[in-house]
């Protein structure tokens, strides 16, 4: 090769090539390759990673020394891929220690959390999201040190951007990134504390009932909205007592509690009022036997009295009834209702809006060998989309997003009109999609027109058993 052909990259390869030695492939994906190695020069080990794609992240990483994740020592990209060098950490994965069955403390898990947090901050304040955090994605040097915990592998990460409506790339681990990761909006710092809710709940088990509970649930909220907005709101729950955080998290119940004796006081009160001013009746001293407390029925030429009837009539036993949203039309509030195999995944019972919620379906492991691989035709999704409002619902869309082993596919279907008091009924397209785990589904419902749509997006995640 002569010296006027030699380029920057070519010069980069031959670098890695002579100065580090490949030891063991870690990983291998569509992202790229892995590799434990070891620099023949100071007998370090390092991890090289072989990137198929351009990551500006990396470049960001090496200028900067973050406290939670591994040193960056030389990073070069070509036209389409990307090579990094980078501190291998000694340790256990999050992941292996759970399959070793290690059980960590709740107050292990609250350093932990709390040392995420802290480095969170420090990528976070300089634009970098990480998007795949989960166990398998954090090392620690010693399981008994959980200042010992590091962040690894920002293959997925990405750099804020706020001319994006979406992410550009869709990835993630199923399981652990949030629903706007699936293409619906821009990830950002929230998108971090939905994973990192997730993969504590998974460490702490469904046993788990203590105040850390209170905390992870409000990290994995479906709406980001209802989520920490940043690592410092959930690193002050994180460092709030016991007593305050039950209060914090309780304190529309507890307000709720106080008018409710407030107003109970007011009453008795005036009640007493009452009886001090009205005399009470004369209680007639004839009738004094037992038949006082017989009731007279009226005879038949006198009239019956007319009492008014409060119960609704129903055709079901309250056993086989289904429950039906409560639709409040003042609200300007449209009602989808998602069924999977004919049953309702959703309930609206309480009216209140919520833009987004999840559910999970459970297919038989028989039925999908059966079926060849493919959803079985006993597994139908469907929705039912009510306009209880006065106006159209315009043009309505519904985007469905999903993920398996395979990747990732789209759907969308555009739906006619709904007009006021009328109904849509849509059946998935399952048949379009292959059934392996792990897989998901994200259903969007979108229009032009003004009314707000109660659970307008919808995480369904299947569980194969």
């Amino acid at each position: 090769m002569g010296k006027g052909s030699f380029t920057v990259k070519d010069f980069a390869t031959e670098f890695i090539l002579n100065k580090y030695q490949r030891l063991q492939l870690l990983h291998n994906s569509p992202k790229g390759k892995v590799w434990r190695a070891i620099d023949q020069d100071s007998n370090q080990k390092v991890i090289l990673r072989e990137l198929s794609r351009f990551n500006p992240v990396y470049e960001e990483l090496k200028k900067y020394n973050f406290s939670i994740c591994p040193e960056i020592y030389f990073y070069t990209q070509g036209e389409s891929s990307s090579t990094v060098i980078e501190q291998y950490i000694e340790g256990s994965t999050l992941a292996d220690l759970l399959a070793q069955n290690y059980e960590f403390s709740p107050q292990q898990i609250q350093q932990m959390l709390s040392r995420l947090c802290h480095g969170l901050k420090e990528l976070h304040e300089c634009g970098i999201i990480h998007r795949d955090i989960k166990p398998a994605n954090l090392i620690l040097q010693n399981p008994e040190l959980p200042e010992s915990l590091y962040l690894i592998d920002f293959d997925a990460a990405r750099l804020l951007s706020g001319h994006k409506a979406t992410d550009t790339a869709l990835l993630g681990t199923r399981g652990y990134a949030p629903p706007e990761q699936y293409g619906f909006s821009q990830t950002d710092a929230r998108s971090d504390i939905y994973a990192l809710g997730c993969t504590f709940k998974e460490i702490l088990g469904p046993q788990y009932r203590g105040r850390l509970i209170l905390i992870l649930n409000k990290c994995c909220a479906i709406d980001p909205q209802a989520r920490y907005q940043n690592v410092d709101k959930l690193l002050k729950a994180l460092n709030r007592p016991p007593i305050f955080q039950c209060l914090a998290q309780h304190k529309r119940n507890i307000l709720g509690l106080g008018m409710a004796v407030g107003m109970t006081a007011i009453c008795f009160t005036a009640y007493i009022n009452y009886t001090k001013t009205e005399p009470a009746p004369a209680i007639p001293q004839h009738e004094t036997t037992e038949s006082q407390t017989e009731t007279t029925l009226p005879s038949s030429d006198e009239a019956a009295p007319q009492v008014k009837d409060t119960t609704a009539p129903s055709t079901l036993s309250p056993a086989t009834a289904p429950k039906q949203a409560v639709l409040k039309p003042a609200q300007n509030i449209i009602y989808p209702q998602y069924y999977a195999n004919g049953n309702p995944l959703l309930s609206h019972e309480d009216g209140v809006y919520m833009p987004s919620t999840s559910s999970r379906v459970t297919i038989s492991n028989q039925e999908l060998q059966a079926s060849g691989g493919h959803f079985p035709g006993n597994t139908p999704i469907s929705l039912s989309i009510t306009n209880p409002t006065a106006a159209n619902l315009e043009s309505p869309v519904l985007s469905i997003i999903y993920n398996d082993m395979a990747g990732i596919s789209h759907t969308s279907l555009q739906l006619p009109t709904i007009a006021p008091g009328d109904s849509a009924q849509i059946s998935l397209p399952m048949e379009e999609f292959a059934c392996q785990e792990p897989l998901s589904l994200v259903v969007n419902i979108s229009s032009p027109s003004p009314q707000r749509i109660f659970a307008k997006e919808m995480l369904i995640v299947f569980d194969i058993q």
